[in-house]
């Protein structure tokens, strides 16, 4: 639409997510709030956020698990942090199910991104999300219901919502449920239907709009 396409011959078709392998496990509630992150260590995931969050919560039983590379390109940036996060690295994705199985929230305050498949996963995974609203956030996060929405670059924000988790751990078990019925219609089964009907539907209408403009002619 910002490029002048008209609306009607844009297609939305949401992403799907595996249910067979990412799936609710049965979590510890007794040993603190986990907190997962799964992407780049860059500050287009908003990762300065997520460390200066986990620094300012230092004095909680929060623990924040961090998957994913970049640290290594300037790790003096990273080092002051260590103490208050543990750096994963690179994870096989078939281990991956299994941190979002033992963790109990997700953040992922992104300052850019066009989905955000990672955020799908881990609320099929029983998750609720914290997400900024420059991701697939908006699209799929309620405030309150699977989780909350924040702004991109707003750490103050982000320190908020993972407090309230802290402070109401009670009612992680709801959350989870919501987060999951979430995205109970969004299997990659779904998205493959979705996006063959509305091809051919937008097919049909181009063919009806030269059909209306040769007769015109």
């Amino acid at each position: 639409m910002y490029n002048g396409i008209d609306e009607k011959h844009i297609i939305v078709a949401p992403y799907g997510v595996d249910k067979k392998t990412f799936h609710l496990m049965e979590k510890d509630y007794q040993s603190g709030l986990k907190i997962l992150f799964v992407g780049e260590l860059d500050q287009r995931k908003g990762i300065y956020q997520i460390l200066e969050a986990a620094k300012q919560l230092s004095g909680l039983n929060i623990e924040f698990n961090l998957i994913g590379t970049g640290r290594e390109v300037c790790p003096e940036l990273y080092k002051p942090y260590e103490k208050y996060v543990n750096f994963l690295g690179r994870v096989s994705f078939d281990k991956i199910p299994e941190k979002y199985g033992i963790n109990h929230i997700f953040i992922f305050p992104s300052m850019g991104d066009g989905f955000g498949l990672v955020i799908l996963e881990a609320l099929s995974s029983g998750l609720p999300v914290i997400a900024s609203r420059n991701c697939l956030g908006p699209d799929i996060i309620q405030d309150g219901y699977n989780g909350f929405l924040v702004d991109a670059g707003e750490t103050g924000q982000l320190v908020d919502k993972i407090k309230w988790f802290y402070e109401h751990m009670e009612q992680l078990p709801q959350f989870q449920e919501n987060a999951i019925e979430s995205v109970k219609q969004m299997t990659w089964e779904n998205y493959e239907d979705n996006l063959v009907q509305q091809l051919c539907e937008k097919i049909e209408i181009v063919r009806k709009e030269k059909s209306e403009q040769s007769e015109k002619d």
